[in-house]
């Protein structure tokens, strides 16, 4: 495949279009904000998804309509609208976010826009970047710009609980031979790391002293806080980030950390590494080891603590969190969320997981188990959308590996790429630490991002739209 060279006069045109209708992009993302579209499979009165999800899917389409595309949905897994006819380039995105959870300064699902931000649920994680191909699609229609192919955004509706809305549309419907997965950092994904997701049980029931233990609600998120309750005065515990209170003859442990995803740990302390550390200074139930373990898995993001920590060249080493804690039983159990390279496997990690876990005296359940993936086979189009990022942003970048997971698991030929770029830090008079990511509390998107987010995707269907699918995306 030769050079790619970006027509610098049509990428300026596409700026100007995007600059003028910024208003209007921020309407539409705050439209969609206001529907708190959580994924809930197990509705039954409402399938697949959900009322909530369904009203989405209507909305979407509803937007789309009113710019002139065409729309279907597939039976409310997924959605899409279309300009244009020929060969197809997809794009993907997800419309369903995670629950809102607590801790929040503004309001979930009434979008707030201030200082160049756009605060809400779904803001940045996915429904952002969803907008901009949208509005990627106006411009192409409004200017009349000769597509060769069919342009088609296709929008799931369950990708933060199984992606059961792409393997829907994997098994019913011809998938187009190249598709854009709007839902990761620029510039391309090359792979995506395994995950692995479990829960560590102690086989030894705790002493009488422990009575409650709280910590996190999300699998793949570090808790912002953990909550330790025991009979008894421990006054030389408490230490750093934490509060300790006594009532009734009894000592409330509160541990302070960092609410982060699991797979971007950031440098805050785990909250649940904190309780653990103040339970084994204080002695308590030192008899089991079960808070002596918890410490250990808890203590760093490399997998050290539980015997798997690893590397490879492409990815870079093992990620792994403590997330969630509690008793069950008197016995205490713990969640870990692990994301492993891509030239391992699942297998070899909970083998020596399990083997570790076991002379702790913890039993090892998995929660979920993912393999990785990468796209090698897509080289070409890997090259030539890293050089059109770095172009249009001035940049010099490269293919990576990330921690999450995409549609690219579930469909053929798809290559997650943008909208996440490098940002200016959030202003902390509006975002409390370990607020305003994607899936955090305050979660928002840049406008500024969205701006860029449109410009590269111009420039990238501007390539895409002179290649032939079928024969010129392959290594």
């Amino acid at each position: 495949m030769e050079k790619v060279f970006l027509e610098k006069g049509r990428v300026e045109e596409a700026r100007s279009w995007f600059l003028s209708h910024q208003q209007e992009m921020t309407r539409d993302l705050m439209r969609m904000i206001a529907v708190p579209s959580i994924s809930v499979p197990e509705d039954k009165a409402c399938p697949p998804f959900g009322e909530a999800c369904r009203k989405m899917a209507d909305l979407f389409c509803a937007m789309a309509e009113e710019y002139g595309f065409e729309t279907e949905h597939y039976d409310y897994y997924c959605a899409r609208a279309s300009i244009g006819a020929g060969e197809e380039l997809a794009f993907w995105s997800h419309l369903d976010v995670v629950p809102a959870g607590s801790g929040w300064r503004f309001d979930p699902f009434v979008a707030t826009e201030t200082e160049g931000y756009i605060i809400g649920r779904g803001a940045q994680d996915n429904k952002g970047s969803a907008i901009c191909v949208l509005y990627l699609m106006r411009y192409l229609r409004e200017t009349g710009y000769p597509l060769r192919h069919r342009l088609t955004l296709y929008v799931g509706f369950n990708e933060e609980c199984g992606m059961a809305d792409a393997e829907y549309f994997a098994k019913t419907q011809v998938q187009p031979p190249l598709s854009i997965v709007a839902d990761c950092a620029f510039p391309v994904c090359v792979g995506e790391r395994g995950t692995l997701e479990v829960r560590l049980t102690s086989r030894k029931i705790l002493d009488g002293r422990v009575k409650s233990l709280v910590a996190g609600d999300r699998v793949p998120m570090l808790p912002e806080t953990a909550m330790l309750r025991c009979r008894g005065s421990f006054p030389t515990a408490c230490g750093e980030n934490m509060t300790c209170v006594e009532e009734g003859g009894e000592t409330v442990f509160t541990a302070h950390g960092t609410a982060d995803h699991a797979a971007m740990p950031g440098p805050g302390p785990n909250a649940i590494w904190l309780l653990a550390d103040a339970a084994c200074r204080a002695g308590i139930d030192a008899g089991s080891g079960a808070f002596a373990y918890l410490r250990l898995a808890s203590a760093d993001t490399f997998g050290e603590g539980l015997g798997i920590a690893c590397k490879d060249a492409a990815s870079g080493p093992l990620i792994c969190g403590v997330t969630t804690a509690g008793l069950k039983d008197g016995r205490l159990w713990f969640t870990a969320s692990i994301k492993f390279p891509v030239q391992k496997s699942g297998e070899e990690i909970l083998g020596r997981l399990t083997g570790g876990a076991d002379r702790h005296g913890f039993d090892v359940e998995v929660l979920r188990c993912q393999e990785p993936v990468n796209h090698e086979r897509l080289t070409p189009v890997v090259n030539g959308l890293t050089e059109i990022y770095n172009q249009v942003m001035g940049v010099h970048t490269e293919p990576f590996v990330m921690s999450g997971g995409t549609y690219a698991r579930r469909l053929k030929n798809a290559l997650p790429f943008g909208t996440g770029l490098p940002m200016p830090p959030r202003p902390a008079h509006l975002f409390a630490p370990g607020h305003g990511d994607y899936h955090q509390a305050d979660e928002c998107i840049e406008i500024e991002r969205m701006q860029a987010g449109c410009l590269v995707y111009a420039a990238s269907v501007f390539w895409l739209d002179t290649l032939h699918l079928e024969s010129d995306i392959y290594g």
